[in-house]
């Protein structure tokens, strides 16, 4: 983790824990593994510090900003275990599509391009029709009809 200065509600800088991991390993670990083998995500990580952030156009009028959501440290730190964990099970399982190519170690854009202009030129060398639809959102998340969301997603 990046030694950033901004800090959920907690206040404790990523900086502290890293100065002190050698006293601090052997607790966390038992108090994460804890908190999986109960299944449990403790309600003080739930926490978020939220910071409006200026986009663009007139300072005065709040559509202008979207909030950042400063999470605590250590609810950081058990994210990223649990992220670990789920894509060793996920990589070892072979459950993740070859092309997924977003959030993936070693994987980016053009891997995803280059996938895309082989299959367009598969098709074209065997006299296949081809066609694409590419849409754009502009302000994507402000899209978001979030009660559809919180429904599919229950």
């Amino acid at each position: 983790m990046a030694n950033k200065k901004s800090c959920g509600f907690d206040d404790l800088p990523v900086s502290i824990l890293k100065d002190n991991i050698d006293l601090l390993t052997v607790p966390l670990s038992i108090f994460y593994n804890k908190c999986f083998e109960k299944a449990v995500f403790p309600d003080q990580f739930k926490l978020a510090k939220v910071i409006p952030i200026f986009k663009k156009g007139s300072n005065t009028d709040p559509k202008n900003y979207r909030p950042i959501s400063l999470l605590p440290t250590l609810s950081k730190v058990f994210e990223k275990i649990i992220k670990h964990r789920l894509m060793i099970h996920l990589n070892m399982n072979n459950i993740i599509n070859l092309r997924q190519f977003g959030y993936q170690k070693g994987v980016g854009c053009s891997d995803a391009i280059n996938t895309l202009i082989n299959d367009i030129m598969n098709k074209i060398n065997n006299k296949l029709k081809v066609a694409g639809l590419f849409i754009g959102l502009s302000s994507a998340f402000d899209t978001i009809d979030y009660d559809l969301l919180i429904t599919k997603l229950e």
